[in-house]
């Protein structure tokens, strides 16, 4: 019963707030799309309960209510938006020829409405305040799963998600759709204004550390070390930031068991040391170099690729269905080359500029900046480590993960053009007194 209350009287506030002020639609569809409440509450929430569409019809109308008033899309950030959004038309015309239809609907029936709440999102998280209840409710979202998964683990002495996954996805698509929000929990760690939030924050990230061993995902493993290791090379030095990589290092070593390092070791086996998951992995990943050497230019159709696997997967397999478990080249043999360049351009893009803004002003950004700079710096690459396993494209919080970063250099471009223009009236007036 109170997760009924909770949800509904969430949903409601949502979709209400969203109609006056069509921001806090966008923080609820990804905050709902991060939190899954069918799944934690799913005994008393009626099945297949669709809450996503009525915040982004209540979003369309406060948007349209509003004149679709936001941020100057420009820049980096605007080349990537484009950049989805025309991945979102090439899936679309690569979909005509697909080679099974309820698999590529399945797919265009979902991306669609990610990739309109990513561009919605961009036009309209367009102040500090707006980035930062963003961060906090996917975080704080997260956390939640992070909280529930550690605690059937310590209560049954066994985790029941590495074996039977969490919400919609298995443990690896769980795990992938980790990594970006423990960007956003590292970010805020290391940056937020208060010492109580970093050290919430700093709680919420080494929930998700131990729940990513936990989920026994190896490639989400090798993805997170790469979070933490380029958070550890950008991050600002000083006695706090110190204090917490130092902290994060003993509680990592002290929460990976022996089970936790052997998995992970294991991704690094050669030859005859292979085990059949990791085997299988390579096998696969050759099966998609060969179908996307086949057709390069519209692929099989978005998704439709695992009915053709089986037949290019080396010594075959016994199965009519297959998925690659590679993020490139799901994409790249669903909708082409072309697909995975639109693709991968929407993130490396943002990245590229978020990378070159805080190397060359990380020591003079403000203070509200520097999270979700951050946490796009650390989570996008992160994110793209660890779907080289399996496949994210379907999870919301990769997405999420470049719009933080986009829209604070929007904002900050829009901030720098305001102080130019205050300037140039300033040395007007001066000049006209003189």
């Amino acid at each position: 019963m109170k997760g009924l209350i909770f949800v509904y009287g969430s949903l409601v506030f949502i979709c209400l707030g969203a109609i006056v002020r069509p921001w806090i639609g966008v923080v609820g569809y990804f905050g709902f799309a991060i939190l899954n409440p069918v799944y934690l509450w799913g005994h008393s929430l009626p099945p297949n309960s669709n809450f996503q569409k009525y915040i982004v019809g209540a979003t369309f109308i406060g948007l349209l209510l509003s004149g679709f008033k936001g941020n100057k899309i420009q820049g980096a950030p605007a080349w990537a938006i484009i950049s989805l959004a025309l991945y979102l038309a090439w899936a679309w015309v690569t979909a005509q020829f697909t080679i099974h239809e309820g698999d590529t609907t399945f797919y265009m029936t979902t991306i669609w409405k990610i990739v309109l709440m990513s561009c919605v999102g961009l036009l309209l998280i367009d102040t500090p305040k707006k980035i930062v209840t963003l961060m906090w409710v996917i975080v704080i979202a997260q956390g939640w799963n992070a909280w529930e998964i550690n605690l059937q683990y310590f209560q049954d002495g066994y985790c029941y998600a590495a074996y039977h996954g969490w919400g919609i996805a298995d443990n690896n698509g769980y795990s992938i759709l980790t990594v970006p929000i423990m960007g956003a929990s590292l970010g805020l760690a290391f940056y937020s204004p208060k010492l109580w939030t970093r050290i919430f924050a700093g709680f919420i990230f080494t929930l998700q550390m131990h729940q990513i061993m936990l989920l026994e995902s190896r490639g989400t493993m090798i993805g997170a070390l790469c979070l933490a290791g380029i958070g550890a090379w950008y991050v600002h030095k000083n006695s706090w930031t110190i204090s917490t990589i130092l902290v994060s290092i003993a509680l990592g070593a002290a929460l990976a068991g022996p089970s936790v390092v052997e998995e992970f070791s294991s991704s690094f086996a050669s030859g005859e040391e292979l085990d059949a998951s990791a085997d299988s992995r390579f096998k696969l990943w050759k099966a998609g170099v060969e179908i996307t050497q086949d057709y390069p230019l519209l692929g099989v159709g978005p998704n439709a690729t695992g009915r053709l696997v089986p037949q290019y997967y080396e010594g075959g397999l016994d199965t009519s269905h297959k998925v690659l478990h590679n993020l490139i080249f799901d994409v790249s043999t669903g909708s082409g080359i072309p697909g995975v360049i639109l693709y991968c351009a929407f993130f490396g893009l943002t990245w590229w500029a978020v990378r070159v803004r805080w190397k060359k002003e990380k020591a003079t950004l403000p203070d509200w900046a520097k999270p979700p700079l951050f946490s796009t710096l650390c989570g996008v690459p992160g994110y793209i480590v660890s779907s080289m396993f399996s496949s994210g494209a379907l999870l919301e919080s990769s997405y999420i993960g470049v719009i933080v970063g986009a829209s604070t250099l929007l904002i900050l471009a829009k901030a720098r053009t305001a102080n130019h223009e205050a300037a140039i009236n300033i040395e007007r007036v001066h000049s006209h007194h003189v």
